[in-house]
């Protein structure tokens, strides 16, 4: 299947449009990993698709879950220099409620649908600041009011 990603490469110099999901429940957010650092579920917005299917998609894809409810509480840009090259980064980060009956509620850790490298755990907010996450946003996420929408830029 053709990459739909939007995501282009000019030069040394890399653009991705993401989408991220902000998952909570009882003090705890719910981050992955599959490198050296932690970060939130999601990842890149496909041609064609908005932002909002964007999210649903990959969180169905990587959770087999669909949100109750998605509202939109930062968008990020970050640039920064990933295996050698400059990456410019447009996320959108969403804050997802699952349904009370959902069973990754209640799982501590367990592994991707579509991708058996990436670990999903649910970390207390307190010991969020000594995870190495990225994008470094999720620090803000944990301790700010995202009653209402962020915008971050991080160079």
């Amino acid at each position: 299947m053709e990459n739909q990603n939007v995501s282009f490469t000019y030069e040394n110099k890399k653009f991705n449009y993401r989408v991220a999901g902000f998952i909570t429940n009882n003090g705890k957010v719910l981050l992955e990993t599959s490198s050296k650092f932690w970060n939130m579920p999601g990842g890149r917005v496909q041609m064609g698709e908005s932002s909002i299917e964007a999210i649903k998609r990959e969180l169905l894809e990587e959770m087999n879950v669909t949100p109750k409810n998605i509202t939109l509480i930062q968008v990020c840009e970050n640039f920064f220099e990933w295996m050698g090259s400059y990456q410019q980064e447009l996320l959108f980060v969403y804050n997802i409620e699952l349904d009370e009956d959902c069973e990754l509620l209640t799982k501590d850790n367990f592994k991707c649908a579509d991708a058996s490298d990436k670990v999903f755990k649910w970390h207390d907010f307190a010991s969020v600041k000594n995870l190495n996450c990225l994008p470094t946003c999720i620090y803000d996420l944990v301790e700010q009011d995202n009653s209402k929408i962020h915008h971050t830029i991080n160079k």
